[in-house]
């Protein structure tokens, strides 16, 4: 829609991704057929009943979470003009001025937008005119539409390309497109009419949006209105000569290639060149053009190609299609727009019945809807104020520092829990509710003060000495404690001495040593072998004179290591085995 490829001359002259939270507070008024196009394309690719609907609440929300009042704009009965552009698009269709499929879904965008509390007005012709006429008026600030006609009909900046995931907007600013391309609003008519746009759609044979800008910039540099020299291309004697110049048999007359006057260099040379100014020779470095015939022919050799192709068709220039574009400087009504607050209940009831929200999905939604409102400014949005119970905590949503905050549930919300948490940003929950995120703030700082007085606590309670603190950095090994065994010192040998009361002889204690031990639990020991190895490693056969017991037998008086125990405590001394230990030594019982 609209001229054709406008956008990719005016690329250099729009700002990109620009978010849509700069325009708060902003009026925008929006082209609902445009909308309705690319809803209803997502449909079909989707294949999804009325998702154009559930579509359009979701950006039409966007916008109001942001501070932004809409105005939509539907089309009315199409322009006289329009209608072959019409039957060329529905040729399998019966045609019509009256576009009756986009009627049919118009009228359920209206209704859900009229229960959202937004204006939904109806133009007389294309809605982008109406729409253009609004921001031309200064009634509105922008144009929300993907339609380039909006810049010809007087809009003064056009939104298009948003991107809800993203939350941007392209914007076209007529003040950018007149500093930076060097044209305005009467040169985008010209250059429609040459290239062709929705009124006519082939315009000039082989004149696209490129040639046609360079015709405006010849224009601009002539001094004359690119719309003007259009309209006048059939009556303008001065280009009827040229062309006739161009079309003459007649050889170029001689010029100077100096100078490039009329004439040759001898004859400049000798009586000097009237365009130069001179008496004698002339002067290279005049930039004064040569204003004969020819020259001048040649000089408009693009405009008067341009211009013979374009006359080619007898109803060039089609003056219908230029009022209709100049229409917006007609004095505009004012239109009624009120804006009311969201009807929670007829809302409801129509967002179950078309898009089958369940009640607890359509009050989560419309809860969120009314919060954010009521924060951003849009009080008149909000039938009924939400209350806030208390701050959760805060958080960052997109890079925005935000409270999430539990609010009292509607009146009409009996399926929800009592209270709902809902997210909105921080700057602007402190314009309305101060004191609350004041309390809060001090209540934080009470507790984050506190826990950093037990941090404090705890950590000089347990706080070591540091026993390195002049050595420098700190081993690894300070930190934790390490356990080493004790050395166990040696047990003493047994002395034999033949002076020893055998009566008191109860046992023998003989100490095992380390090798006998490591013997016996790898099981290379033998019981068979009667030595006894002392401490010094030295074998030895312990002799006992006789037994101190009347039933004693010859063979118990062999010493079996492996198999001795304790029977009786010794009569002896402690002193004698102070050395010993249960656990390294074995007793020998001879009985």
């Amino acid at each position: 829609m609209g001229v054709t490829k406008l956008w990719t001359l005016l690329v250099d002259a729009c700002q990109n991704d620009i978010t849509v939270s700069s325009l708060h507070g902003q009026t925008i008024a929006v082209d609902l057929s445009s909308w309705i196009c690319e809803l209803k394309k997502i449909q079909i690719a989707q294949k999804i009943p009325n998702l154009y609907l559930k579509n359009l609440y979701y950006r039409t929300t966007y916008f109001m979470k942001h501070g932004i009042k809409l105005v939509f704009v539907e089309d009315g009965t199409a322009p006289a003009i329009k209608k072959a552009s019409l039957a060329q698009r529905n040729k399998n269709r019966v045609t019509s001025l009256d576009r009756i499929g986009l009627k049919i879904l118009s009228e359920k965008c209206r209704e859900l937008l009229n229960k959202l509390g937004l204006p939904c007005i109806q133009s007389g012709g294309e809605a982008e005119a109406l729409c253009a006429q609004l921001n031309h008026a200064g009634i509105v600030d922008g144009v929300l539409t993907s339609d380039g006609d909006s810049l010809l009909y007087g809009a003064k900046k056009v939104y298009r390309n948003f991107k809800m995931d993203v939350g941007t907007v392209d914007c076209c600013d007529m003040i950018e497109v007149e500093k930076k391309l060097n044209v305005d609003r009467r040169g985008l008519i010209a250059m429609a009419m040459l290239s062709g746009c929705d009124y006519d759609k082939d315009g000039v044979q082989s004149v696209g949006v490129q040639k046609a800008y360079e015709f405006v910039q010849l224009c601009t540099k002539l001094g004359v209105d690119p719309l003007k020299r259009i309209m006048t291309w059939r009556t303008n004697s001065e280009l009827k000569t040229l062309q006739k110049v161009r079309e003459s048999p007649q050889k170029k007359p001689s010029h100077c290639n100096v100078c490039k006057h009329l004439g040759t260099k001898p004859d400049h040379f000798k009586n000097g060149c009237g365009p130069c100014n001179t008496e004698q020779s002339c002067d290279q470095d005049n930039q004064v053009s040569c204003t004969c015939d020819s020259c001048t022919a040649d000089f408009h050799k693009f405009e008067l190609n341009m211009r013979e192709k374009a006359l080619r068709d007898p109803g060039f220039p089609n003056h219908m299609i230029i009022d209709e574009f100049l229409q917006s400087t007609k004095e505009l009504p004012s239109p009624q727009l009120e804006w009311k607050p969201v009807n929670v209940p007829s809302l409801k009831s129509f967002l179950q019945n078309q898009i089958r929200w369940t009640n607890v999905e359509f009050f989560n939604k419309i809860s969120e809807l009314l919060v954010i409102l009521q924060v951003n400014g849009m009080e008149w949005a909000v039938s009924e104020k939400l209350k806030p119970v208390r701050i959760v905590r805060k958080s960052t949503l997109k890079k925005t520092p935000s409270v999430i905050v539990e609010w009292k549930k509607l009146s009409i919300d009996n399926v929800t829990e009592s209270s709902q948490v809902i997210t909105v940003p921080e700057e602007n929950f402190s314009r309305h509710y101060p004191s609350m995120l004041q309390e809060f703030n001090r209540r934080k700082e009470e507790e984050k003060a506190q826990k950093l007085e037990e941090k404090k606590a705890n950590k000089k309670g347990k706080k070591r000495k540091d026993t390195i603190s002049n050595k420098g950095q700190r081993s690894i090994t300070d930190c934790f404690a390490i356990t080493k065994k004790a050395r166990r010192s040696p047990t003493p040998p047994v002395k034999h001495t033949e002076s020893s009361s055998e009566e008191d002889i109860d046992h023998i204690t003989i100490t095992r040593p380390k090798k006998i031990r490591s013997a016996i639990a790898t099981g290379k020991h033998t019981s068979s072998s009667n030595k006894i190895y002392d401490d010094d490693h030295t074998a030895f056969t312990p002799k006992v004179r006789s037994s101190p017991f009347k039933h004693a037998s010859s063979s118990k008086q062999m010493f079996d290591i492996e198999h001795t125990s304790f029977t009786k405590k010794a009569r002896s001394s402690p002193s004698k085995h102070s050395g010993s230990s249960s656990e390294d030594c074995d007793v020998i019982v001879i009985d």
